[in-house]
């Protein structure tokens, strides 16, 4: 064997064997992964430039995240809202958050009204809003504005209607001034007393006890609230302000959204045709609120969206997640917006490996999901180009097929290349760090109905 000429043969077949392994999935992956070098706020944000550029001249970006409390999800997201806003020129940021209480940090950083702590634990849905995380981005928006002029600061916006309470009392407020006769339609015959300003599950109980005869006449009066300002738009600005009739206008719509969610969506038992129907209803409204935004930031505006991933993904998703019923196909803000803005829309999700918490051993992501694949990819952090990666591969196919992904405790399953123009992932999530104030409320539920929200 030793004088054998097959002995060289055999040689370099050894060597050359692992070359000739065909790529796996996470190779592949890894080859076209952009690594995110850290995600401190102080560190120099050239490892981002190549996610921006890939953004490109997208006038709507959507950044999502698996779950509401996730830190390093907020904490890129953070980064790169800092990048698009000094270096691509980003007009807005609109949040999963009831209209009224953004306007309150819109305040904040573009007038310095009011503590930044204190407008985010009173915020509508404190728990994704309410963490030293969020306060971080806040901030850094307040010392950006400080240096511009008006038309060139950076302005907060709210897209959620799920606690509509503060929003009917500013249209109330609005026709005092405007049409003091008017206020014949008063809060009670509106429902007011219905919503609950802690927990949009308290309202959605309280709605549950409603006739059918009662959310008729609910549903008569909050068209009728909306058509009243419609009818008598020149008058009431000529009573008050344009900029003020147009967020009445835009806080009556959400009131009436509101309503319509939640005569709709009942919580038990469980139905899941009730609860489908309820998110779809807030799903267009928050597209519809994100499309008032657009126009009234002016055509060339470029605006940032921050949600769960649910609302973010271009295709219909369908979700499960404990505690409510499974929904099949649930519409989001951007696939809703994608046939007006086409190309101009650019969307992230957001995927972990292992959930970490304090004192308890780290939670490896679910086996056979979209995350697990992504943390075979063995970087820490990065961004993944996913929509145009190359069907011939196999990294292209897998991603092609429907997928599970980790969702607030449960699963979302949706497309990845249709679903998201890239994807970034950590290796670990650990939990938002909240702000300790007086004005922090109890603990509440997620807001809801209508996927992993």
């Amino acid at each position: 064997m030793r004088n054998s000429p097959l002995c060289p043969l055999l040689i370099a077949a050894l060597v050359l064997a692992p070359a000739c392994r065909p790529a796996t999935v996470p190779d592949q992956l890894r080859a076209r992964a952009l690594p995110v070098a850290s995600l401190e706020a102080e560190h120099p944000p050239d490892d981002l430039v190549p996610v921006a550029e890939l953004i490109g001249d997208a006038r709507v970006v959507f950044i999502g995240e698996s779950r509401h409390n996730g830190r390093e999800h907020m904490l890129f997201r953070r980064r790169l809202i800092e990048l698009l806003v000094t270096k691509a020129g980003f007009d807005a940021v609109a949040l999963e958050e009831p209209m009224p209480e953004a306007r309150l940090l819109d305040r904040h950083v573009t007038q310095g009204e009011g503590d930044a702590a204190d407008i985010l634990a009173r915020s509508g849905n404190w728990f994704i809003w309410n963490t030293r995380e969020m306060l971080g981005l806040v901030r850094w928006l307040s010392e950006y504005n400080a240096g511009q002029e008006p038309v060139d600061q950076v302005r907060i916006y709210g897209l959620d209607i799920t606690t509509p309470g503060t929003a009917l009392q500013h249209v109330l407020a609005f026709l005092k001034r405007a049409d003091p006769e008017a206020l014949a339609m008063t809060g009670t015959a509106l429902g007011q007393d219905l919503f609950d300003p802690r927990a949009w599950t308290g309202t959605m109980a309280n709605y549950a006890e409603l006739t059918e005869t009662r959310r008729a006449e609910l549903s008569r009066a909050y068209d009728a609230l909306v058509k009243l300002l419609d009818d008598n738009r020149e008058r009431y600005v000529a009573a008050t302000s344009s900029d003020e009739f147009a967020w009445a206008r835009r806080e009556a719509y959400a009131a009436r959204e509101a309503n319509r969610l939640f005569s709709t969506a009942r919580p038990g038992p469980p139905d899941p045709a009730s609860y489908r129907a309820g998110g779809c209803i807030r799903e267009k409204a928050m597209a519809d609120n994100l499309r008032w935004v657009l126009e009234r930031e002016g055509p060339d505006a470029r605006v940032i969206v921050l949600a769960h991933n649910v609302h973010v993904g271009r295709a219909l998703v369908d979700v499960e997640v404990p505690g409510r019923p499974a929904m099949e196909s649930i519409p989001s803000i951007a696939s809703l917006l994608q046939p007006d803005l086409g190309e101009a829309v650019f969307t992230i999700g957001c995927t972990y490996g292992a959930e970490v918490e304090a004192d308890t051993a780290a939670r490896s992501a679910e086996p056979a999901t979209l995350d697990a694949m992504l943390d075979r990819v063995g970087l820490p952090a990065y961004v993944l180009p996913v929509s145009d990666m190359p069907r011939r591969t196999r990294a292209g196919r897998w991603l092609a097929k429907r997928r599970a992904m980790q969702a607030e405790g449960g699963l979302a399953w949706c497309v990845p290349a249709e679903t998201y123009d890239a994807l970034f992932h950590t290796d670990r999530l650990q939990r938002t760090r909240p702000i300790a104030t007086a004005a922090e409320p109890e603990a509440r539920t997620e807001p809801g109905p209508g996927g992993a929200r």
